[in-house]
């Protein structure tokens, strides 16, 4: 029994940690409500590689996520540091989705993140 709970352990562990290796599928969606998401591009390998280092060099803002007015796409990653479904706007702020307030983050380049993903053309 105590090796079963061991296990349990470990493989929670094993999934909460932070990085889950590297980023390796991203899916765009538009719409910034989960009824309205509808695809704009799943990236190709090559473009998942340049999408990691847009995604790798966003900064912190001191943004308030609760402030933001809606937001335009959403992207699914998977892997990466912090995999899962995350909201971004058009003009280069994304925040995790979650019920919880999140740290807003910008990305540096938006205009070549933007036409990499497929979005604002």
């Amino acid at each position: 029994m105590r090796q079963a709970a061991a296990i349990a352990v470990a493989l929670i562990a094993a999934c909460t940690a932070a990085d889950h290796g590297p980023i390796s599928t991203v899916t765009v969606m538009n719409g910034g409500r989960i009824n309205f998401l509808g695809l704009v591009k799943e990236l190709s390998p090559s473009e998942v590689s340049a999408f990691a280092g847009h995604w790798e060099n966003k900064q912190e803002t001191t943004v308030d996520s609760n402030t933001l007015n809606g937001f335009d796409y959403m992207i699914d990653i998977s892997g990466g540091k912090k995999p899962g479904r995350w909201q971004y706007k058009i003009t280069g702020e994304a925040t995790f989705l979650d019920p919880k307030k999140h740290t807003v983050y910008k990305i540096s380049n938006v205009q070549g993140f933007n036409k990499l993903i497929g979005v604002g053309q």
